[in-house]
């Protein structure tokens, strides 16, 4: 008996399931290869330097071509890929160079939403990111890396959610995904004595901003705030070009 099954759903199945799900239909599954790929690399699955070769993840995602080479723009256009000629497209391996600009900019932002999440802290905020800050302290002591690397994350989220204002949010996220990338290569390029101590300073540093914000003092967290960015875009100016 013949398939009534299409070749362009065959292939959504492959990366979204069942054709009843929403991400199977043939107008999104662009955006879902886009997002897999996307997770994968910011997950640490695909790693810095590899080669985002469009028939090998089309081949593995079972989807034809055409997605996965959109996917692959995508990425390039959003600083998670570089494309060289005659040679490809790869995923970012960060240095210096590429991240002095994103942090340039990031100190402003995340000095701007600490100030404001300062100024309309309420007891549900304060406690939920003094709650965070627990648990983040402990994911540090223990030596787990990569729930360091998320909860890193994390607190800075809790803080743009709470200053309360879109445009602010919308700037920061246009960044995020280089500043969850750098965060997850900084962390795997040191072995585990090393990145404990990394996350330790990190500690410090995030403690003073919940100080500031348990105080509710704005200017106090926004110093705090910029100050943990600079140091962190110190760091990486020293990391090789």
């Amino acid at each position: 008996m013949v398939s009534s099954e299409s070749p362009q759903e065959g292939h959504a199945q492959g990366v979204a399931g069942s054709a009843a799900d929403p991400l199977a239909t043939p107008a999104r599954l662009a955006d879902a290869v886009f997002d897999r790929i996307r997770d994968e690399i910011l997950a640490g699955q695909i790693k810095p330097g590899s080669k985002l070769s469009v028939p090998a993840l089309a081949d593995r995602l079972g989807v034809s071509r055409s997605p996965v080479r959109e996917a692959v723009q995508r990425l390039t256009a959003d600083r998670l890929a570089v494309d060289l000629p005659r040679r490809g497209c790869f995923v970012i391996e960060l240095s210096g160079k590429e991240l002095m600009p994103v942090y340039d900019v990031r100190e402003v932002l995340e000095g701007l939403a600490a100030r404001r999440a300062a100024e309309v802290a309420d007891e549900g905020f304060r406690e939920a990111l003094s709650q965070h800050m627990s648990e983040h302290r402990k994911a540090v002591a223990e030596g787990d890396m990569d729930r360091h690397v998320v909860l890193d994350l994390e607190f800075h989220e809790m803080i743009h959610r709470s200053a309360g204002n879109d445009l602010l949010s919308e700037a920061l996220s246009s960044i995020s995904d280089v500043v969850q990338l750098a965060t997850r290569q900084s962390a795997e390029r040191r072995s585990t004595e090393e990145g404990r101590g990394r996350g330790e300073v990190a500690i410090v540093d995030h403690q003073l901003i919940c100080d500031a914000l348990l105080a509710r003092d704005p200017d106090a967290a926004e110093a705090a705030a910029r100050a943990h960015v600079a140091r962190i875009r110190d760091h990486w100016h020293g990391a090789p070009r």
